[in-house]
């Protein structure tokens, strides 16, 4: 879980301040919630909470819930000039905002969405979507199978076919075999496949693309600059593009180019799409290019030679973690948790006072340097930073595994929980002992603070570690999603509580851990037995609401969907997190009070 903090343009008073913010200001109180996801449009901030509630702030001037999502946890979300994308965990796509040019994905124009609204265009392909991504005013879909697919504005070819139009409603296959994608607050792309070679399209008069050629490039281009090293990342701004390989930042284009555009970027009209020194109807004379070294097979799968790809000369440039662009700003954090920020600062967007950086400015905020890793997320013209912290229920987690709590089993020496080890591994605990045997006992413990609390520690040993252990995508494997696995598994639930004299079957270990009161009763009473009565008394259906909630940490209204039936729970539930002796940072009462709502 992250706690958010922000800084920069405030257009419609989206951030709930009265003027641009120059200093980086935490938002988690204002939304009263544990986020899990940002991301800032021009008109609009989006925020996704461990209650998987999505916020909009912006459009009327104060924080409001708009949706609820009743299944799969937010995976990504990408916002563009005026709209918003959020991928879930089980393929659902939902968006926000403008869609005149098609980049909502609903096959025919669509000027504006207040709220939140399902995209049923990709449920008909052979499988579902997998990533997403933005540019300012198109839309990119990569599906499981690897192929990808773009909608909206192409008039600069950044959705790689030729025909430049303002106003593309059908998902233009781009390319198939594709992997990872890229994009931002531009007018190009990029993506890498399977075989690793990196490609790109679209605008290109200041070599965005990394290379010079004419202004547009419609037709997809290998880059070949990097040779076989892996990049790591790739953050797209209006002007330039950062990649982030060997854990080094390399920018396109001269940085004084970001200079030269403070003034012409001031004429633009947004809000009208009024562009002074743009010509949108004859887009190939955008920002006519003074670098006249062009190479004519930019348009063809040859190679190019020519690149303007520039390793950023500064003190700082190693142990870079994480990367991100909003329209003409930068920022970048390397291991040490410190903040590098660069390009232009006129709204605040980086977080000090000054209007301008040509060079990276390291920022210094004390608060960080014992946190966990943090990451940057630039929106148009503000910056937010992801802050991890434990949440309670990380945090109960964790700490038996720290303090040994309850163990049963033993991983190369480290104390441990069979069920916890089952269900967050899917392997036996013999068959994990042999399987770590070649890891060193640091390594051992970095892969069960990960186990136990959902957080990463080594990025790369732990890719390393979970791939031979079999384990697929480690980052998105989270304690609460296997929580919820848990929950459905109703087969290998190995306890019970009698109510009514009904059995509401449940995971002992969840109780242990989440509950005072059993952990407690399991640890000095040696008994057997695997069911207990509630001495409360509570009716069947508020016992099954409240162990559900054991697992997923909060309520659901679809659960009792009839208000009378929910004023009962509620009476009923109200003081159990202070009989079963709940932990207070879960924050049961106030989850309650909602789910009343």
């Amino acid at each position: 879980m992250f706690r958010i903090r922000g800084c920069g343009q405030n257009i419609l008073n989206k951030l709930q301040i009265n003027k641009d913010e120059t200093d980086v200001k935490d938002f988690t109180e204002t939304l009263h919630k544990e986020v899990v996801y940002v991301s800032s449009a021009r008109t609009h901030t989006c925020f996704s909470t461990t209650q998987n509630e999505i916020y909009i702030a912006g459009r009327r001037k104060t924080f409001k819930q708009t949706f609820q999502l009743e299944s799969g946890f937010v995976k990504k979300m990408a916002s563009g000039l005026k709209h918003t994308i959020i991928l879930c965990e089980n393929g659902q796509l939902f968006v926000t905002g403008d869609g005149s040019s098609g980049q909502l994905a609903f096959g025919e124009k669509t000027n504006k969405i207040l709220n939140l609204r399902e995209i049923q265009m990709f449920k008909d392909k052979e499988t579902f979507v997998v990533d997403i991504a933005c540019s300012l005013e198109s839309s990119y879909f990569l599906c499981e199978n690897g192929d990808l697919y773009g909608l909206g504005n192409n008039a600069h070819g950044q959705l790689g076919y030729e025909s430049l139009t303002q106003k593309q409603f059908k998902p233009n296959l781009i390319s198939r075999d594709v992997k990872k994608i890229f994009s931002g607050y531009c007018y190009h792309f990029f993506y890498i496949m399977e075989d690793d070679k990196l490609f790109g399209c679209g605008l290109n008069d200041k070599q965005q693309l990394g290379f010079h050629s004419t202004n547009i490039v419609t037709k997809p281009v290998e880059i070949t600059f990097f040779g076989n090293k892996e990049i790591e990342q790739i953050s797209c701004s209006y002007l330039n593009t950062l990649f982030l390989v060997d854990r080094k930042v390399y920018l396109t284009q001269q940085i004084e180019d970001l200079q030269s555009f403070e003034v012409e970027e001031s004429n633009y009209n947004y809000r009208n799409n009024n562009y002074r020194n743009m010509n949108l109807n004859n887009p190939r004379i955008v920002f006519n290019n003074t670098n006249t070294n062009t190479n004519t097979n930019t348009n063809t799968n040859n190679r190019t030679t020519n690149y303007s790809i520039n390793l950023l000369n500064f003190t700082g440039n190693e142990n870079i973690v994480s990367i991100s662009s909003g329209l003409n700003h930068h920022c970048f954090i390397n291991e040490k948790n410190e903040i590098y920020v660069l390009g232009e600062n006129h709204k605040g967007e980086c977080g000090i006072e000054e209007p301008f950086f040509d060079t990276p400015k390291k920022i210094i905020k004390e608060e960080f340097e014992d946190c966990e890793q943090i990451h940057p997320v630039c929106g148009y013209r503000d910056t937010f930073l992801h802050v991890p912290y434990i949440s309670a229920l990380q945090n109960q987690f964790y700490t038996l595994y720290r303090d040994s709590i309850g163990t049963d089993c033993d991983i190369l020496g480290n104390k441990a929980h069979k069920t916890v080890l089952q269900f967050r591994t899917g392997l036996e605990v013999d068959k994990l002992n042999k399987k770590l045997e070649i890891y060193n006992q640091k390594e051992v413990k970095t892969f069960l603070y990960w186990v136990y609390s959902g957080k990463v520690k080594n990025n790369k040993l732990l890719i390393n570690m979970c791939s031979e252990l079999g384990i697929k995508n480690p980052h998105q494997k989270t304690l609460q999603s296997d929580l919820i696995n848990l929950y459905n598994d109703k087969e290998s639930m190995d306890f019970s509580i009698i109510t009514k004299n009904e059995k509401i079957k449940c995971h002992k270990i969840i109780l242990f851990i989440r509950s005072e009161m059993f952990q407690g009763m399991f640890l000095t009473i040696d008994d057997e037995s695997n069911e207990i009565g509630d001495y409360t008394e509570k009716s069947v259906q508020a016992m099954e609401l409240l162990i559900k909630f054991l697992y997923y940490d909060n309520f659901f209204i679809e659960d009792l969907p009839n208000e009378k039936e929910r004023k009962i729970i509620y009476n009923e539930l109200i003081d159990s997190d202070e009989f079963y002796q709940l932990d207070p940072n879960s924050c049961y009462k106030q989850k309650l009070k909602i789910f009343l709502k």
